[in-house]
């Protein structure tokens, strides 16, 4: 999985829990430092959900079209 993938997933949901005023940085630093083994279970749970989330998304080929009014989202069957 490439790097990049982890970062964004981890900063997106960081800027998500800091609405809710919820540290991630703190959640990942107890866990490094008090459930090293709940750590890396949690993280090869995200590892394996991001990857199915990217094999959906490269099988049913999602396009996205811009247009000036509106965007369309497709994947060859669906049109949204």
């Amino acid at each position: 999985m490439n790097y990049f993938y982890v970062f964004t997933i981890f900063f997106s949901i960081s800027d998500l829990l800091d609405v809710f005023s919820i540290d991630l940085f703190l959640l990942v630093n107890q866990f490094l430092t008090r459930n090293f083994y709940l750590f890396i279970f949690f993280a090869l749970i995200c590892s394996i959900g991001t990857s199915i989330i990217k094999q959906m998304f490269s099988f049913y080929k999602f396009y996205l079209y811009y247009f000036d009014n509106y965007i369309e989202i497709s994947n060859g069957i669906l049109k949204i």
